[in-house]
């Protein structure tokens, strides 16, 4: 099985908190692993992309928009 892709549409507009670092950004989609995690794809101001887990959304696990 390999991981799914879901876009957010539209996206939404989210605070990504890590151990150093604090930034708002765009969910544009979700990952679900092969595990079943889910992981978040987020779009900086800049126009990166970065994966991030529940606890850096500040969400409880599991959470789907």
């Amino acid at each position: 099985m390999s991981p799914s892709v879901l876009q957010v549409t539209p996206p939404m507009r989210v605070t990504v908190t890590g151990n150093d670092y604090i930034y708002q950004g765009w969910l544009a989609g979700l990952v679900i692993k092969q595990s079943g995690a889910i992981r978040y794809v987020v779009e900086d101001d800049c126009g990166r992309l970065f994966i991030h887990n529940t606890s850096q959304l500040g969400k409880q696990e599991g959470w789907v928009p």
